[in-house]
């Protein structure tokens, strides 16, 4: 409620740009989409190195590209962490 909301596509500069990712202290990726988490990751990091990011990945292998990409911090998914236990 009283939340602006805009529309597009988040891979894109011009979006991350509008949502002011240049004031940014974090950006928070968790998308569903392992290659679009990644373009964003990869765009975000370019556009503004200050700015930590978080990921959200559904596998290890999808958390290791992340980490290439410049995510600061990527949290697995629960089942990922489970079967990493064992």
């Amino acid at each position: 409620d009283g939340h602006p909301v805009l529309r597009g596509d988040y891979t894109r500069q011009p979006i991350l740009d509008a949502v002011g990712l240049g004031r940014a202290r974090v950006l928070v990726v968790a998308d569903d989409a392992p290659g679009t988490a990644h373009r964003v990751v990869s765009v975000a990091r370019a556009l503004a190195p200050h700015v930590r990011v978080v990921a959200t990945a559904p596998t290890a292998p999808a958390a290791d590209t992340l980490r290439h990409a410049g995510a600061d911090h990527v949290v697995a998914a629960p089942h990922e962490v489970a079967a990493s236990l064992h």
